[in-house]
C-alpha cells in the first residue's frame, strides 16, 4: 500500500521536462542525429528549444539558395545570441543569379553588405568553406 501511495503522489506532482536539470537537455540532445528532429524538439518546451536551437547553429550547412542564405544571415547580424552559437558554417551561391542583368548594383551591394554584417557576427566561428560554382565558361572570362 505504501508503495502504490507514493505512486500516486508521484503521479499527481507531474514531473514535466522543465524540471529536468539543464544537463539532461544537452545529453538527450547530443544523441539526436537528423535536424528535422531537432527542429521537433524546439517545439516540445522552453529548455528543449534553446538547446536544440544551439545544436543546430553549431554546425550550419546551408543550401545553394541565395535568398536562404541572404535570409540567414541577416538572422545572425540581428541576433549576437545565435551568431555565437556557430562553430562551422558551409555554404554556396549561385553566381548565374548574381551576376545576373535582372539583378540591380544596388541590390548586390547590399546583398553583399549582408553577408560581410553576418560574417562580422560569428565570433566562434571555426570552420568556414564557401562554394561558388561557376561553368566553364563563366571561369574563362577571369582566366583571359
Amino acid at each position: 500500500y505504501a508503495l502504490s501511495s507514493k505512486w500516486i503522489s508521484i503521479r499527481k506532482k507531474k514531473i514535466l521536462p522543465t524540471s529536468l536539470p539543464f544537463e539532461i537537455y544537452g545529453r538527450i540532445i547530443q544523441l539526436v542525429e537528423r535536424h528535422s528532429d531537432l527542429y521537433a524538439l524546439c517545439l516540445v518546451s522552453k529548455a528543449f528549444h534553446t538547446e536544440s536551437e544551439r545544436v543546430l547553429y553549431r554546425d550550419v550547412d546551408l543550401p545553394m539558395n541565395n535568398e536562404i542564405v541572404s535570409s540567414w544571415f541577416r538572422l545572425v547580424s540581428e541576433d549576437s545570441w545565435k551568431a555565437s552559437w556557430v562553430v562551422s558554417l558551409r555554404f554556396s551561391v549561385s553566381f548565374n543569379v548574381l551576376s545576373s542583368p535582372m539583378i540591380s548594383s544596388e541590390l548586390l551591394v547590399a546583398w553583399h553588405r549582408q553577408l560581410g554584417e553576418g560574417l562580422g557576427k560569428l565570433q566562434n566561428l571555426k570552420t568556414f568553406v564557401f562554394f561558388l560554382p561557376l561553368r566553364f565558361q563563366d571561369w574563362q572570362k577571369y582566366l583571359l
